[in-house]
């Protein structure tokens, strides 16, 4: 199920409002910045989007309008997901040294 969400771009569905294809979703904009800018432009390299994403008056750059994802991230302990361009979950991470694991081991799955 998608949750309708706000940024600077624009208001409506999650697909609509960031785009298609990889997807980290996260609640932690400091395990993205601590995931390394070399990991963090591979991922880009491969189609990857970052959505650093909160709830209404957060900093975030994507407001989770009716909590879908925030609740979705706090029932899994996890802060981060990623999800495939057919919308499945690749994996969820908690803190940088989770989302690094799991942006490598993407890599590596699609290298190979």
């Amino acid at each position: 199920m998608q949750g309708h969400v706000r940024s600077c771009d624009g208001e409506g569905l999650f697909d609509d409002v960031v785009g298609h294809g990889i997807v980290a979703v996260t609640a932690n904009r400091d395990a993205v910045g601590d995931a390394g800018e070399k990991r963090l432009a591979r991922f880009a390299g491969l189609g990857g989007t970052v959505a650093h994403i909160g709830p209404p008056g957060s900093d975030a750059a994507i407001e989770d309008r009716d909590g879908v994802y925030t609740a979705w991230l706090v029932d899994r302990g996890a802060d981060t997901v990623v999800v495939r361009p057919d919308w499945y979950v690749f994996g969820t991470a908690r803190g940088a040294a989770g989302l690094g694991t799991l942006l490598d081991d993407l890599e590596r799955r699609i290298a190979a």
